[in-house]
């Protein structure tokens, strides 16, 4: 009986050093000596929690805590994505087309800090070490469930497929309309939407009536494009002091099988017009347009989207330029059995008609 107790009472001092951690592992030597003294341990079982407390509270990972009152928890996230390609192309009347690629890459690497800072109040920092560019890096205020303000760095919320985040774009890359509008000018492409830096606005409302729900959104940022340290730190130019404007609102709802969105959005540039891109900043403005819709019925997706835009000067200092296009992304969502393994969802996407396999070679329900 006596050696019973002896080992509870072990398990029991050895329990609350372990909790209590390193704070405990510098300051447990006279709860141990009393311990002994007790007769509840021996010398070496002393020495053996001792030696214990001080290997655990140095075992990695360690500890984390806040450097200052007000940051209340801090967690840590990344995404890695592995990616083969294998691309030629045919040009039509010449003799010597553009060398293919067939290769391997990382496509994504992304590592994310979100802390919470007390209160309504929250921070996020996403950087991609294989794009050299932010993702975000934004200082957020939440003071209700259905409304946020972001503060710094982010994606504007017009161009809906490029705002999603590519784990929910429905297939593998985004499409070449979106990349038009959206990605750097240079010289060919419109840089009219994605990162920008600013005050942003996002709210919702869950039902305005017959079970229809709103989304909407408002920000003012810098007109130019900025994702990387160069542009993202600059303090600007005659070409960039005039702030942009964007909008976005859209209604949501559920079907008797899946859910929908479908909204517009639009954004005003100012100084971000002229061919080309090197009549920034000269009195040319440009104006993008959005009409988009994302809908799930059973195991079918899609993500539709329109854009245009009015770009002042794009053709000649006279003539504008309207381009526009569209993007159609379809999807199938199969339910996987196997014997060795729990029911899995996976997706197949379709882009541009190509179908994109389930991976596991596993069986599944419905033929696609």
């Amino acid at each position: 009986m006596i050696t019973c107790i002896r080992f509870k009472c072990l398990a029991l001092a050895a329990g609350l050093f372990v909790s209590a951690g390193s704070l405990f592992a510098q300051d447990s030597g006279a709860l141990l000596d009393l311990l002994v003294r007790k007769g509840i341990l021996n010398a070496q079982e002393a020495e053996d929690v001792r030696a214990d407390l001080i290997r655990d509270s140095n075992t990695i990972p360690a500890h984390a805590f806040a450097g200052n009152k007000s940051t209340d928890r801090l967690s840590v996230g990344m995404r890695i994505q592995t990616q083969a390609v294998a691309l030629n192309t045919d040009v039509k009347n010449t003799s010597v087309d553009p060398v293919g690629v067939d290769h391997a890459f990382l496509r994504r690497a992304y590592l994310t800090l979100k802390a919470g800072l007390g209160g309504n109040w929250s921070a996020v920092f996403t950087y991609d070490f294989t794009g050299s560019s932010y993702d975000d890096a934004i200082v957020a205020w939440k003071p209700t469930p259905d409304l946020t303000f972001d503060f710094g760095l982010r994606k504007v919320n017009v161009s809906y497929e490029e705002r999603a985040s590519s784990g929910s774009i429905k297939a593998i890359e985004r499409s070449a309309a979106t990349r038009y509008f959206v990605e750097a000018n240079n010289g060919r492409r419109l840089g009219a939407a994605s990162y920008r830096i600013g005050a942003f606005l996002d709210g919702k409302k869950d039902n305005i009536g017959n079970n229809v729900g709103l989304v909407y959104s408002a920000a003012i940022t810098n007109p130019e494009r900025a994702d990387n340290f160069t542009i993202s730190s600059a303090t600007g130019d005659s070409t960039s002091n005039k702030p942009a404007l964007w909008g976005n609102v859209g209604l949501t709802g559920k079907l008797s099988n899946g859910t929908y969105i479908a909204g517009v959005g639009a954004g005003f540039l100012p100084d971000q017009g002229g061919a080309g891109n090197t009549n920034l900043g000269k009195g040319f403005d440009l104006s993008l347009y959005s009409i988009y819709t994302d809908i799930t019925a059973g195991p079918f997706g899609l993500m539709a989207e329109y854009l245009t835009a009015n770009v002042q000067g794009g053709v000649s200092a006279a003539v504008n330029s309207h381009p526009s296009g569209y993007s159609s992304n379809r999807a199938i969502r199969s339910r996987i059995r196997s014997k060795r393994c729990s029911a899995t969802p996976t997706s197949t996407a379709t882009a541009a008609g190509s179908i994109f396999p389930t991976a596991c070679g596993r069986r599944p329900e419905a033929a696609i």
